[in-house]
């Protein structure tokens, strides 16, 4: 799995991960990601060697997306752009071409068409 330096997703969250398990240190195990915009919060959960990424979306305190065991994860990278948007994409080769998008900034949105293959 390609994932950007460890220095690259904290830069992007803002944030130093919390690993699942406290005997295990990136990248192996599962490792969580946390971030606050306004009254939306996200946890973004990966586990680089495993390929699997978990996301957790809340608009204050009360979870409107859950996304779990999001597998095999081919690529990961952070994307940034002129107007000042920030996030990631996912490559997920088995379930659709196009990427898992996971926006951080200006605001937390997810957006994925898993049926992207099919309208073609």
């Amino acid at each position: 799995m390609e994932v950007p330096d460890l220095a690259d997703l904290i830069w992007l969250f803002e944030d130093a991960p919390t690993a699942r398990y406290d005997d295990l240190a990136w990248p192996v195990g599962p490792h969580t990601f946390r971030l606050r915009r306004g009254p939306i919060d996200v946890r973004f959960t990966l586990d680089p060697l495993a390929g699997e990424a978990a996301i957790t979306i809340a608009a204050e305190e009360q979870e409107i997306v859950h996304l779990e065991r999001i597998r095999p994860v081919d690529r990961l990278t952070i994307t940034r752009d002129r107007s000042g948007g920030e996030g990631l994409r996912l490559w997920i080769p088995t379930v659709s071409s196009e990427p898992l998008v996971l926006r951080t900034r200006p605001t937390i949105t997810v957006e994925w068409d898993v049926h992207a293959d099919e309208q073609r």
